[in-house]
């Protein structure tokens, strides 16, 4: 299967506190034909000094994906 770049989005690490982020994010792009749908999403990897597990291993979670 090939699939095509058709956005990237960056959250700001900086931005990063102690507190959960649960919400709602959208990014908005240009309509594609597709038939599939592949989102990558990538963790820092370790948790940032000011964070309760500082220095552990990080976790991503997510639930659900909306398409429109």
């Amino acid at each position: 299967k090939q699939f095509s770049c058709v956005d990237r989005w960056t959250k700001d690490p900086k931005s990063r506190d102690q507190e959960t982020r649960v919400g709602r994010y959208t990014k908005p792009f240009q309509p594609v034909e597709a038939r599939y749908v592949k989102v990558t999403a990538r963790n820092p990897g370790t948790c940032p000094p000011n964070h309760p597990g500082k220095g552990s291993n990080a976790w991503i979670f997510l639930d659900e994906i909306l398409v429109r």
